[in-house]
């Protein structure tokens, strides 16, 4: 995978050009004196920036991840629409809580890091690799809870779209797996190491089966977290940098299934069968039997066309239903017709020979029972096998 441009500039330089722009410090803890009986954060270092790393170096940084919302799955233009709340945890040992002993904090060993505290403080970056509309709903918040000692949490809330490359091809017995790749885009593996994700729903870990409105969905989706990995950097740089994934699993609910088993493949089932009924209408009445058949065909068309699918879908297994539920129409329509041109044309008469009508009829209609039976029991035993 290569990288654009700036996202590589992101990665080789880390920081911000802003953080130099700033005369960013923390007080010195060794000569700080705690006069006002409030707690504040301190340094060991002199010369402590946010533009080092943390330490100890590489940083493991752990993200546990919240599935707020899975607000959409559009099928059209391939995209799962999340809201996702991020609580990312880190330490850093050249930071350190100065308080009174005699007079502990409120709250401790947890110190709410805001202000100018929250400016001067090492903070991790992310990129979302694959997904746009990236948002980060709390972004006005600008607070981090330091635990004491060394440890850092801090609670992004997005609202993303992923892009998810989805194929169809056994629609609408479809799956699909869509991993969220979440890459630090502030300092190479050497200082920056993200650890495996751990995701929540519900109180529940990660695997769950989302319970969310299926009517909307349409999908049952599940999700895991994948173990963390380094990648190579593009453009042949002397780098590389640390990536976690997220997988996402959907796959098309029971009520989805419902709707176009009710709309859509008994209906074209029934028009099937119904053929079976033109071999019993007499050749000669060639408007009931050539009407049956003609309108059979329209509605099926029809009730395909109108069946609310993805059209990205390419043949489906759908498609493939539509197509062998359609054949024993058109083969009816082509029987009657090579009857009706031997009647006309030859009066009844092939090579000499007179033609039995019905026992043409009873040929085609034991021939045509003996496909549908066949064609639909294999199409459904290896759709739900899938």
């Amino acid at each position: 995978m290569v990288l654009p441009f700036y996202q590589t500039f992101l990665v080789v330089f880390a920081i911000p050009f802003q953080a130099f722009c700033q005369t960013v410090s923390l007080p010195i803890c060794a000569t700080s004196t705690n006069k006002s009986n409030s707690a504040f954060l301190c340094t060991k270092f002199d010369n402590y920036s946010i533009v080092d790393y943390p330490q100890p170096s590489p940083a493991n940084i752990s993200i546990s991840m919240a599935i707020n919302d899975i607000k959409g799955i559009d099928e059209e233009l391939q995209i799962i629409r999340l809201y996702l709340t991020f609580v990312i945890h880190w330490k850093d040992t050249r930071v350190s809580l100065l308080f009174d002993p005699d007079n502990l904090p409120t709250n401790y060993p947890w110190y709410g890091v805001i202000g100018d505290e929250f400016n001067f403080v090492w903070k991790p970056r992310f990129l979302f690799l694959n997904s746009f509309d990236v948002t980060l709903a709390n972004e006005g918040l600008k607070e981090i809870w330091y635990k004491d000692p060394h440890d850092f949490y801090w609670t992004l809330i997005y609202s993303i779209s992923l892009s998810c490359g989805m194929k169809f091809g056994n629609f609408p017995f479809d799956s699909h797996n869509c991993t969220m790749k979440l890459m630090n885009d502030i300092g190479i593996d050497k200082h920056i190491l993200l650890s495996k994700p751990e995701v929540f729903f519900n109180e529940k870990n990660h695997g769950y089966v989302y319970e969310g409105n299926p009517d909307r969905l349409k999908f049952d989706v599940k999700i895991d977290s994948l173990p963390s990995s380094t990648h190579a950097s593009p453009l042949k740089l002397n780098y590389s940098y640390s990536q976690t994934n997220t997988l996402i699993r959907i796959r098309r609910t029971r009520n989805a299934l419902h709707s176009l088993i009710t709309e859509f493949y008994m209906p074209s089932f029934t028009y099937a069968v119904l053929t079976l009924v033109s071999y019993l209408v007499s050749v000669d009445s060639v408007p009931g039997r050539m009407g049956l058949l003609i309108t059979l065909n329209l509605i099926a068309i029809n009730n395909y066309v109108s069946t609310n699918a993805p059209s990205t879908r390419g043949i489906s297994y759908m498609d493939i239903w539509f197509i062998g539920s359609l054949l024993p129409i058109h083969f009816g329509i082509a029987e009657f017709g090579v009857l009706l041109a031997i009647l006309k044309y030859s009066n009844g008469y092939v090579c000499g020979q007179r033609v039995d009508v019905l026992m043409v009829d009873k040929v085609a209609f034991i021939f045509t029972l003996g496909y549908i039976s066949t064609f639909f029991t294999i199409y459904w035993v290896m759709s739900l096998n899938q």
